[in-house]
């Protein structure tokens, strides 16, 4: 029996020493998306309270969209507003509401406050061969009252035709600021960056973009970092290269930096909000880089020192919005552009970008195509993916924070072979001084 416990020790011994990193997330589907309480959940989800927010970019009653509430375990799902599109009355030409929801929500207290890249008024005066007008921004409570427009886009308002925003808000406690990807002063593809007060008032154009410049990209279809009163983002395409741009700003529109042209080999076509952790921006591409599927890389706030930290392969995909911070890693995830059967993955990588490893495959039945970022609360990350689940209509899912856990790999069975050989060795050595004596 000693003999049998003392192998016991030495597999677990070895086992624990073979470890590499096999993390267990318990990945989990909280909701599986019907059509007809939504379907297509683009963006994040946000948490406010013990609940979970988000919306959907679609649904099978009008398809237009929803806004979303959810326990975080799953149960308690409400539908809090179904949006309507835009204004169908000449006669009543503001009497629009939002459609196809992009983006994501941002909480001001009880106030939720989000964008729609679609909708409004009755007039169509940009890029929308849609014709479901050019996009509005919204807010209403957290319990679904007092739904309400205080912007939309393109109706001759003042915004300069600035139209069609994807992204969310990010706020300093007095302005909301987002992007607009298309429109503006240049007109076009150009797009810009913007600014408003929560009620609606004092509307200012930050930056517009120029689709014929190659001096700061256009199209930018991500949100914003802020950090120490500079927001940071990044646009789909234009620049030196025609790949899109990495760029700052001052909330006041001052300041305006090109920080970074994207070339293709170090990523291209960044639709992504960008992170700053301790002056360094990390963000990522969903082309480009060794392989084409795009990039997570990082940049120093004053544009030195560009890095790519990790290469998407084939398998991985492409990922859509960017990466978020938890502790000493960066996590995020994929969108199924990587080819057949790849449907996405979730994902981990040191600061610097070693230990990249891939912590969950969808398989299409518990989601695919994550368009937005993960939410991390409490030890347990949250996420929308946009397609698959039990109807295809998209999921929502969580998973918990990596530990380590014993797994085999060669370097623990060599180590485990020279352990159980030792024994057998002193074992053996033992019996053989107990004869000689």
């Amino acid at each position: 029996m000693k003999k049998l416990l003392a192998m016991g020790g030495l597999v677990l011994f070895g086992l624990m020493l073979a470890q590499g990193v096999d993390a267990k997330i318990n990945y989990r589907v909280l909701h599986h998306f019907n059509g007809a309480d939504g379907w297509a959940p683009y963006g994040h989800l946000i948490s406010v309270g013990n609940k979970l927010y988000g919306m959907t970019a679609g649904d099978t009653i009008r398809n237009m969209g929803m806004v979303f509430s959810i326990a975080r375990d799953g149960s308690d799902y409400t539908i809090l507003h179904h949006f309507e599109g835009k204004a169908q009355d000449i006669n009543h030409p503001d009497d629009g509401d939002g459609q196809w929801p992009h983006g994501s929500l941002m909480a001001w207290g009880d106030t939720l406050y989000g964008i729609t890249w679609a909708g409004g008024c009755y007039w169509n005066l940009c890029l929308n061969n849609d014709n479901t007008g050019c996009g509005t921004l919204f807010s209403q409570k957290t319990d679904g009252a007092d739904y309400g427009l205080f912007w939309q886009f393109a109706c001759g308002n003042g915004d300069d035709g600035l139209a069609l925003p994807n992204a969310h808000f990010v706020s300093d406690g007095g302005r909301l600021y987002s992007t607009a990807s298309m429109g503006g002063p240049h007109t076009g593809y150009g797009g810009g960056v913007f600014a408003i007060q929560p009620d609606g008032a004092g509307f200012q154009i930050l930056h517009a973009f120029n689709e014929n410049s190659t001096a700061d990209g256009h199209q930018p279809t991500g949100g914003l970092a802020l950090e120490g009163g500079v927001l940071y983002g990044t646009t789909f395409e234009g620049g030196q290269n025609g790949r899109g741009t990495v760029f700052s700003i001052g909330t006041d529109g001052a300041g305006f930096t090109t920080l970074h042209h994207f070339s293709g080999p170090d990523g291209a076509e960044s639709g992504a909000t960008p992170i700053v952790v301790e002056g360094r921006l990390y963000g990522v591409t969903i082309a480009g880089g060794a392989y084409g599927n795009g990039v997570v890389f990082s940049i120093g706030t004053d544009g030195s020192d560009y890095q790519v930290l990790h290469d998407f392969a084939v398998d991985e995909s492409g990922p859509m919005e960017g990466v978020i911070r938890v502790g000493d890693k960066l996590y995020g995830a994929t969108a199924g552009t990587g080819g057949n059967n790849t449907y996405g993955v979730i994902y981990s990588l040191r600061m610097d970008g070693s230990d990249y490893e891939v912590l969950h495959r969808f398989a299409l039945s518990d989601g695919s195509w994550v368009d937005g970022r993960l939410l991390f609360t409490g030890r347990t990350f949250y996420g929308l993916a946009s397609h698959g689940g039990d109807t295809g209509h998209g999921t929502i899912f969580a998973f918990d924070l990596p530990l380590p856990v014993p797994a085999v790999t060669p370097w623990g069975v060599a180590v485990l072979i020279l352990l159980a050989g030792g024994a057998g060795f002193w074992g053996i050595r033992r019996k053989a001084l107990k004869i000689e004596h």
